[in-house]
């Protein structure tokens, strides 16, 4: 299956799925493109757009055990700690250790800080594509690392500047048989497809890249999540 665009008239990588508005997506956490284009692993970035979803927007902090972090990321304490240290260490995030202790337990958690990226523009990255089950880790990695490249028709790649498998691989820094894996697994569940393109007055399209469903990935207002998260920073007060 394949999209076809009638004529080709995004012809530079922008803002993407940000010109969205908020109101539609519903909860989200926004993560600079900055800290998506840097040299981390994808799991840290994914572990990053997880802590910015536990953000208090009065506060500016996010407060989560590692526990839940490893609950709700689904990566192992190992992960989640060498991700805290490195984005720490990149100046992404600021860490507070705090402990628990009650009668019967201690629970050790972090409150996280979040310093502001001046011009940085964001990708708004919903509760709902965090918490999906529709998608692996590996595809939600995968999704987070070219969301800088998606323009504002879902697509990318165009007859300009195609995105092929050997163009993704160079950009998120991926091997050519894992993009081609992500792509596939993708394409069975209906979420990506081939973009075909025509140049202004031929009959002949051309394949230029690959369109997302980006309202399947990212839209499903239907759950309060951040009620979920509030009673879990909550939990860790009382």
């Amino acid at each position: 299956m394949r999209y076809e665009s009638s004529i080709n008239s995004v012809r530079q990588f922008n803002k993407g799925y940000k010109t969205m508005d908020s109101a539609e997506i519903g909860q989200h956490s926004q993560v600079g493109y900055s800290i998506l284009k840097q040299n981390f692993a994808a799991s840290y970035k994914l572990i990053y757009a997880y802590l910015r979803s536990f953000m208090n927007q009065k506060t500016g902090i996010a407060m989560v055990s590692i526990k839940n972090l490893m609950m709700k990321t689904g990566y192992s304490n190992d992960t989640i700690d060498r991700a805290i240290k490195a984005l720490k260490n990149a100046g992404v995030i600021e860490v507070e250790r705090r402990r628990k202790v009650t009668k019967d337990n201690v629970t050790t958690y972090n409150v996280y800080r979040f310093p502001k990226l001046e011009g940085d523009m964001f990708a708004m990255i919903s509760f709902y594509f965090l918490e999906s089950d529709l998608l692996t880790t590996k595809e939600k990695e995968f999704i987070l690392l070219i969301f800088p490249k998606i323009l504002t028709n879902d697509c990318i790649g165009s007859i300009e500047n195609p995105m092929f498998v050997p163009q993704i691989a160079e950009y998120t820094e991926m091997s050519r048989p894992t993009v081609k894996q992500r792509i596939k697994s993708l394409e069975k569940k209906g979420l990506v497809r081939e973009n075909w393109s025509r140049i202004s007055g031929s009959h002949i399209p051309e394949m230029v890249g690959y369109e997302f469903d980006m309202k399947q990935i990212m839209l499903n207002a239907t759950k309060n999540l951040m009620q979920e998260r509030n009673e879990l920073m909550e939990a860790l007060l009382q």
